[in-house]
């Protein structure tokens, strides 16, 4: 159930105190690889700067938004093992010494290092140090833990760990481990076809991580953690630095707890298949993630669903992308040079391989499955270019949202090409107004936009008290801005307010979705009153 509550006073700064923040809320998401979502009407609105007449209808398709609820296995929560019914392997070098059955050494990498070999289901626990390849090829039903426990793993010319076959691995980190998997900067392979294993962790089938210990993961050559089924994160300390993609699940990701640190030369979370509508998801139902990205911090080609979580976006292109993104809970706080929360429909693959910028405009297009949901968390955004863009529709329905927008006048704080719709919630943000947008005129929840007459200076104050002087919302903004858009439950038809900015005082009376302070100086097109 999707609730929405009043407004508290807002404290000075960046922290802002929402309404009645979700907590404990249920998703109300089909299963994964079940109905998908539907976005909104998709058509055009009629007035660009004012959101326009083509605002989505809630009623006819609110119940299919909400993004996926995850499904996790037994095996997947349980972290519990005993050494006397597991594989205990020990090693030094290129050496190992085994306790048990499943397990053998098998020769050398290229590189001289050392092979060990698992081939059926079992618990397999690793302590010492390695210098070669682990592989795991066991049945197609079979499920291999591999607890690492006290393990340093560092192959030269290929993937440290490489799961060529099992039903599942659940890499488990023994309580109060330490524990590190590095590759060298070249792999070798068997042919000039081959392009795989590409990672330090390379699971050709799910993968599971779980437990309480540590795990650092040093990705040299491309990928740090990669599955090409479903890939789970449970639990646990988990360190990645990786020249590509920092943990990448081709059917599915999704993290439901633990503590990440992810640094990669491309993008942080993705969830990468874009062949089949049911795959390709991403979703976070808690940890601490913090992501230093070159590219997209966290991207799914299909759902992209956030119910919880502490999520810190320190440095990236775009923060958080996805063709239907739901965020119902969690604080998320993005820094980008480009967009903050961007909703997208994925290019072809083949358009992506040969033409990039036909790619990027097929992305771009209008497309009424594509959205952008707010329904809960706390948000705060500090984008390069838009805040929030959807080549679709949005919809905020809940949660408190900040966004610090960009100063460049060829974008927007919020920008869509669909319908926007507000309908509860706190929503607050500042940025140039040469393409910024309102929510669509006939949303339920009423609008503040104001333009002003000069640009105004980063750290400028911003304030809104009601006739008897109660302070109902505070900000100091991080970036120069020319425009403000604020809606909240307590601004509604006949109240006049007094909204101070630095020193300067005006009156704002009121009445209908959209009250306006001043004018609009966008250069044309769809922002602010440019064009219209």
């Amino acid at each position: 159930m999707l609730l929405a509550g009043g407004l508290l006073a807002q404290t000075a700064g960046c922290g802002a105190k929402s309404a009645d923040m979700m907590t404990g809320q249920e998703s109300t998401a089909a299963e994964a690889g079940g109905a998908s979502a539907k976005g909104a009407d998709g058509q055009e609105s009629g007035n660009p700067g004012f959101g326009g007449e083509g605002a989505a209808d809630q009623a006819g398709d609110s119940a299919e938004r909400g993004g996926l609820a995850a499904e996790y296995d037994e095996d997947d929560l349980n972290a519990e093992w005993t050494e006397e019914e597991a594989v205990v392997i020990t090693c030094s070098g290129t050496d190992a010494e085994i306790s048990g059955q499943g397990a053998e050494s098998a020769g050398q990498t290229e590189s001289a290092g050392g092979i060990l070999r698992i081939t059926q289901a079992g618990t397999y626990v690793l302590r010492g140090d390695f210098e070669g390849q682990i592989q795991i090829e066991a049945g197609k039903g079979d499920l291999v833990r591999l607890v690492l426990d006290g393990f340093a793993g560092y192959c030269e010319d290929t993937s440290p760990i490489y799961v060529i076959q099992c039903g599942k691995l659940v890499l488990t980190l023994a309580e109060g481990s330490e524990n590190q998997l590095s590759d060298g900067s070249a792999y070798v392979f068997a042919s000039e076809e081959e392009d795989e294993p590409d990672a330090a962790i390379f699971c050709k089938d799910d993968l599971s991580i779980n437990g309480t210990g540590s795990l650092q993961v040093n990705g040299n050559y491309s990928n740090g953690i990669r599955s090409k089924d479903d890939l789970k994160i449970i639990s646990g300390t988990i360190q990645v630095t990786a020249v590509k993609d920092g943990i990448k699940g081709k059917d599915s990701l999704t993290v439901k707890d633990g503590q990440l640190r992810i640094t990669s030369g491309e993008d942080g979370l993705k969830s990468n298949n874009d062949s089949d509508p049911e795959k390709g998801y991403l979703i976070i139902d808690g940890g601490q993630i913090q992501i230093n990205a070159g590219d997209d911090a966290i991207h799914s080609e299909t759902w992209l669903t956030i119910h919880d979580g502490e999520i810190t976006i320190e440095e990236n292109y775009e923060g958080i992308e996805g063709m239907k993104v739901d965020i119902n809970g969690g604080t998320i706080s993005v820094i980008s040079s480009d967009d903050g929360i961007n909703a997208a429909a994925a290019a072809s693959s083949e358009t992506e391989e040969t033409d990039s910028r036909e790619a990027e405009r097929q992305k771009m297009e209008a497309n009424p499955d594509v959205y952008v949901q707010i329904a809960g968390g706390q948000i705060t955004i500090n984008a390069g270019a838009d805040g929030i863009d959807s080549n679709g529709n949005l919809y905020v329905t809940g949660g408190t949202t900040y966004i610090n927008g960009p100063e460049n006048r060829g974008e927007g704080a919020l920008d869509y090409n669909g319908s926007a719709y507000i309908s509860g919630g706190f929503f607050a943000a500042v940025g140039s107004s040469g393409m910024m947008q309102t929510f669509s005129a006939d949303s339920e929840q009423q609008m503040l936009m104001v333009y002003y007459e000069e640009a105004q200076a980063a750290g400028t104050a911003i304030s809104l008290t009601d006739e008897e002087g109660n302070e109902l919302f505070s900000w100091v903004p991080e970036k120069t801005y020319e425009c403000l858009l604020l809606s909240m439950p307590e601004l509604t038809d006949g109240m006049t307010c007094t909204l101070t900015t630095g020193e300067n005082s005006q009156e704002a009376a009121i009445d209908g979705a959209i009250t306006l302070l001043g004018e609009g100086r966008g250069f044309g097109g769809r922002g602010g009153m440019g064009g219209n």
